[in-house]
This record gives structure tokens, sequence and C-alpha cells, in this order.
């Protein structure tokens, strides 16, 4: 093929910074097209009927003559070199022109132009990138849609069915399946957080809110999972932080909740502290300083670096005895992390761990705040018309059982099409509106209530599992007054109602929001499984070690009640070490939480109040064991 110049300025034309040298089989080079200066910048001296062998320059004669070797031997390949300017790339290739002669090309392309093809790589990866992270998370958006649009009809009929007659066996079972469904809800934000952190979706909500208000829920909440376990949990608030702030209350709480309820799952014996102190102040922030510690299992110390990445626990045991995803520790570094904050840890492995979340926070504007809790006065809403929409049956049962209990006047319609032929007929005073549903969506009753009824009066509730916040903002742009997200409580419905429809709703102050069943009956204060298996069923035995356990328990007992009155707490320490392991060997679990308590108190504050308070329960924890101890010895004699 014989190379005009006319058509290698064609190729350059669309290849700037780039430079073309054809040589011959020889390696002789017939002609040189620089436009750009590339080679004259870095491989000074190239010319025409030059040997490509005989190029001065080391860094470049090499490679550059055993590519176009290559080139010449029907190999087509490129290169990168370093040459005199920055790093070069360089192709060589072979054609065979109409006589039948050998002839080669070697494209010569500079920095800019290299760069210029990393920025389109890069480029695409970015978007390919982009577009998989979107497919993810509406794929985890869907899948929490589709999870959560049963779980609350589950918990919602839950609900109901606690507030039947049930005996003791039916309420213990009611009990396991709400804390089931909980604990499946907890998963399901679990993940789709995570994916939205992942995604960089994740945003801060910031409202104004009482600091004290929402650790005084937690401490609630928590003190009571921890009263099952028969552990203590101490919770000391910082008096200067009883402050209203503006920030991300739902994020803040999210990163407590984790670490508490890790402290309290970890932890068989002892105590969990949640301490929240101001560590530093200015004008318009306060630095909050989070510290969650326990008395637990701990972290190995070659697994605490690893213990924020995502789907790591410490160990395969963990994930088998106590479940989760592994995801919990990441998803708080990651938040504390989105609010400008810090996290860290420190553990001893079978003695414990700390965790501490350093965050700051904006002083709100507000010197007060409306009270939020509301309790269910059934006659506020009684009478208003409320149109339930929704294609799943399960969904308009529990909405219709929920309105009915709130004395309102209840129509439903199982689909969009229903509910618009319903409302050219009447009108109703709220929606409770679906939006996902085949055909006529809930947006498309919507659009039609606004538009072509013309009616801006009836009030319109979203009910949705959708979590995405683009989704969840167009909703309102369509004329919908508010939003409810599923699962949701009876207490938030009526909550929600109330202020959609403006209306008086007895606001009172109240602890935390959450099924009321009753309590299981009231478990024995020991278990004796471990004794008779170590006994053997031999009942001589086990009365003789019941006894010995008794007299060991009375005279300890003695003995720290007079060390303390004596100040010796090294004694009141050893003591108190002694009589733990013959407690646990009884799972005396709530006294062997207050002697593990008992050591740490007379260590960090001796002779103060709370350490005479722990001894006082102490004695009588171990009375009242003592007591049925000494029944069940003389039922057996």
């Amino acid at each position: 093929m014989n190379f005009k110049k006319a058509q290698l300025q064609q190729i350059l034309y669309h290849l700037p910074d780039t430079a073309l040298i054809v040589f011959g089989e020889d390696l002789n080079i017939l002609r040189v097209m620089d436009r750009d200066h590339i080679l004259s910048e870095n491989i000074p001296g190239i010319e025409v009927n030059q040997k490509l062998d005989e190029i001065d320059e080391h860094r470049w004669a090499g490679p550059i003559l055993e590519i176009c070797r290559n080139a010449l031997n029907g190999l087509v390949e490129h290169r990168h070199i370093l040459g005199q300017s920055g790093q070069m790339k360089v192709h060589a290739m072979s054609l065979i022109d109409q006589k039948g002669i050998l002839t080669g090309i070697l494209m010569v392309q500079g920095n800019q132009s290299i760069m210029n093809e990393y920025r389109e790589e890069l480029e695409r990866e970015k978007e390919e990138a982009e577009e998989t992270s979107e497919i993810k998370s509406r794929f985890m958006a869907r899948i929490s849609h589709e999870i959560r649009t049963p779980l609350n009809a589950i918990i919602g009929f839950i609900e109901q069915l606690g507030k039947t007659k049930l005996d003791k066996t039916q309420e213990n079972y009611l009990k396991i399946i709400d804390k089931s469904s909980v604990y499946l809800l907890d998963l399901v934000n679990e993940i789709l957080t995570f994916s939205k952190i992942e995604s960089g979706e994740q945003q801060l909500d910031l409202v104004d809110f009482k600091l004290e208000s929402l650790f005084n829920e937690l401490y609630s909440t928590y003190n009571n999972r921890a009263a099952e376990k028969k552990i203590n949990f101490r919770y000391t608030f910082d008096s200067n932080l009883r402050l209203i702030f503006k920030g991300d209350a739902f994020r803040l709480k999210q990163v407590v909740i984790n670490l508490i309820s890790n402290a309290i799952k970890f932890t068989e014996y002892g105590y969990v502290e949640l301490k929240v102190e101001r560590i530093a102040e200015e004008s318009d922030m306060v630095w909050v300083r989070i510290s969650v510690s326990d008395t637990g299992s701990g972290i190995p110390e070659h697994k605490i670096q690893d213990i924020f990445k995502e789907y790591k626990q410490a160990s395969a045991g963990i994930a088998r005895k106590h479940g989760g995803t592994g995801l919990g520790l990441t998803i708080s570094k990651r938040l504390t992390e989105l609010m400008k904050g810090k996290i860290k840890v420190t553990s001893v492995e079978g003695r414990g761990s700390l965790f501490s979340v350093e965050i700051p926070l904006a002083k709100s504007e507000l010197t007060f705040l409306t009270k939020e809790t509301l309790k269910i006065n059934t006659e506020v809403l009684s009478g208003k018309s409320v149109l339930i929409v929704d294609d799943d049956a399960m969904n308009r049962m529990l909405g219709e059982i929920i309105l009915e209990g709130f004395n309102m006047e209840v129509s439903m319609a199982s689909d969009g099409r229903e509910a618009i032929d319903l409302l050219a007929e009447r009108k109703f005073d709220i929606l409770l509106l679906d939006i996902h549903m085949p055909v006529v969506s809930g947006l498309d009753v919507a659009r039609f209530i606004r538009k072509e009824l013309n009616d801006q009066n009836v009030k319109i509730l979203a009910v949705t599992a959708d979590m995405i916040r683009e989704e969840l903002n167009q909703y309102l742009d369509q004329g919908i007054d508010d939003l409810i997200i599923k699962p949701y409580r009876e207490i938030n419905m009526f909550n929600k109602l109330c202020q959609v429809l403006n209306v008086d709703s007895d606001l009172i102050q109240h602890e935390t929001i959450r099924i009321v069943l009753k309590e299981e009956q009231e478990s024995t204060l020991y278990d004796l499984s471990e004794l008779r298996s170590i006994t053997r069923d031999n009942e001589a035995f086990f009365n003789e070690m019941i006894q010995t356990f008794i007299e060991n328990a009375e005279n300890g007992i003695e003995q720290i009640k007079t060390a303390y009155k004596a100040g010796e707490w090294d004694e009141v320490r050893e003591s108190a070490h002694r009589l733990t392991p013959s407690f646990k060997h009884l799972s005396i679990k709530s006294a062997v939480s207050d002697l593990i308590e008992l050591k740490q108190r007379s260590t960090d504050e001796p002779g103060g109040e709370e350490v005479s308070r722990l001894i006082a329960k102490i004695e009588i924890e171990t009375a009242e064991v003592i007591e049925q101890l000494k029944n069940e010895i003389d039922h057996t004699l």
C-alpha cells in the first residue's frame, strides 16, 4: 500500500497529540509526521532515511526496535514507555502493499492523548459503577418494599391479637412472634441502610430535638431488655447537655442502638453502661461523647482492626449463636463519619469492651419543642370518614380494624379504579392510599383528586413501604399531604391521622411506643439443671450441694457487709469474687451481675451510695434464692 501524506494527515486529524513513523522492512525510516512535536520533545533527532536501530536514546531504542520487529513479523501490540516529557504510548503494525513490499507504521502517542484515554476509560467505569449502584439500590429498595408490605400485616395483627383474651401459652407464643417480626424488620432496615450508605445515597435529615429525651427513651427500652437477661444497665447523662440540638436524631439513635444492643447481646453477666457527656463547646456547636461499655465477652486483639468492616464478626461462633448480618458496627461507623464524628473501640477478651462515639451537634435556635408523643383518644377522630385504597386484602383488613377502633367511618377500595369510582360519588375526610397498585396507581388516584376533581380539601395520606428519598418527595409533589411508612404501629397511625387532619389529639408525654403484651410469668430465680447434671440425679448429693451453697452464700453476704462497714474494700471485692462462681453454677444471673458490678464499683467509687445499694440488693436476692432452695430441698425429702 502506498501511503500518501494526505492519508496520514487524515489519521492524525482524528488522533491529536500523536506522531507517525513509517518504516520499511529493513527498519529504515521512510516518513515522519510529527504535527504536535511529540517526537521532537521526547526522541529528538529522528529523521527520514535514518534506521530505527540507530536511535541514540537508550530508553527508547530497545523497546521501539523490539515492537517494530514484532510488527514486521505480524504481531500487533502497544506499550507504555517513559519519554523525556512523560509517559508515552507506542503502537506498531505492518501492512503489505500491492507490490508485496512489507511496510510498518509506528504510532507514538503523547502524554495528553494517554490522559484523554484514561479519562475516557475512567468516565466509562464511573458510569458503569453508577449504573450498577443504581440497579443495586433499586433492587434493595424493591426487596425492602416486598418484605415490609407483609410485615405490616404481621406486626399490625400481632398488635390487634394482643388486645384479645389469650391464655398464658398463647401470650408467650404471641410475644415470640412479635420479637421475631421486629427482628426481621430491623434486619431489613439494616441491609437497606447499608445499601444506601454504600451507594452514597444516604443523606442526613436535620431536625430540632432534645438529646436527653432521645437517650431517656433508649434507656427505657434497653433497660427492659437488660433486665430480661438479668444484667444491670447503668445510665448517666451530663446535665450540661439538657439543650435543644439540630441534627439527624434518627441516624444518631441508629448508631447508639447498634452499640447498646451489641453490648447487651454479648454480655451474660455484669452490666452495660451508657454514658453521655459534653467534651467541648463552641458558640453554636457542642461536641458530645457517647460511651457504651460492658462486661461481656470482649473482642480478641487481632480482631479489633476488622470490627468495623462489613460482614465481619469476632468469630463464626458469634454468627451462629447471636445471628445478625455483621453490618451493625459498619453502619455505625459510616453514619458517625457522615455526621462528622468519629468512633473507636477498646476491648479485652473475656473482660468486656468500650465503644465511644464523639460527634458535633449544632445548637438549635428553638427554646422549646412541642411534645410529639400521643395517646389514643378515639373521640378526636370519631365520625371522620376515611377511604382505604389498597390492593392487599390483609392490609385493608388491618386498616379497617384499626380505624374502626378510632370510631372512624371506613370505606374500602381494592384498587385505584374502584377508588376513583367511589370518589366521584362521595367525599371523604381522608384517604389512606397505597402507592404501588396495578393498572391505576396511588399517584394516579392522587392526580385525579387534585386535577380532575379539583378537590384540594380531602387529605391524602400515602401508606408506602418505599424508602427512597426521591420517590417519597415525588409523592408529596403529586398533592399527597403526608406519608406513613410500612410497617407501622397503631399509635403511629393515630398520630399521623391527627397531624394530617389537624385535630386536637390530647398530647401527653410518655416513654416508648411499643406493643404492650402481658409479660411471661416470672421465671424462678435460678436454674438447677447444671447442678443436677453434675450430681447425676443423686438426690442425697444434690441436697448436700444445695445446703453447701446456702451456707456459703449466707457467710459470703455477711463477710461483704462486715467488710463494707469497716471500709475494707479489698475484702469486699474478694468476697464478691468468691461468691460469683457458685452463683453462676445455679444461673442466678441477676445476683451474678450485681456481684460483678459490686467488684467494679468498690474499685471505682468505694463508699458511695451505689455500693451500699448493690450490697442491699444482693442480700435480698440471695435471701429469696435461699428461701426457694430450702423449699425445694423439703419437697425432695
